[in-house]
């Protein structure tokens, strides 16, 4: 979803901006997501390093695999959304295609 931008969005506003406009709205929301996504990783990790030494009871595996995904998954969304707020940044740079 990060990848394709496909979130729950309501574009009611975004679509009614001017060309520029509605491409920098884009890079602030990626910008954004990026900073919930470096949250995700830091405390995701922190998470996941204070429950290392736990097992489970019934099965014996190590209990921070369970939380694994929250770093790993915060990772993604950061890097995607950076690469889509880099490619925004780039469509605002650029002349007003013709319509």
């Amino acid at each position: 979803a990060a990848l394709k931008e496909e979130f729950m969005a309501v574009d009611i506003v975004l679509e009614r901006l001017p060309f520029r406009m509605h491409a920098a709205a884009k890079v602030v929301i990626n910008a954004l997501l990026a900073a919930v996504g470096i949250v995700l990783v830091v405390y995701g990790w922190k998470l996941f390093q204070f429950t290392a030494g736990d097992t489970s009871t019934s099965l014996g595996y190590p209990r921070n695999l369970i939380y694994l995904p929250v770093p790993v998954g915060g990772l993604l969304l950061t890097v995607f959304s950076l690469l889509n707020a880099v490619t925004h940044a780039r469509t605002a740079l650029q002349p007003r295609p013709r319509e």
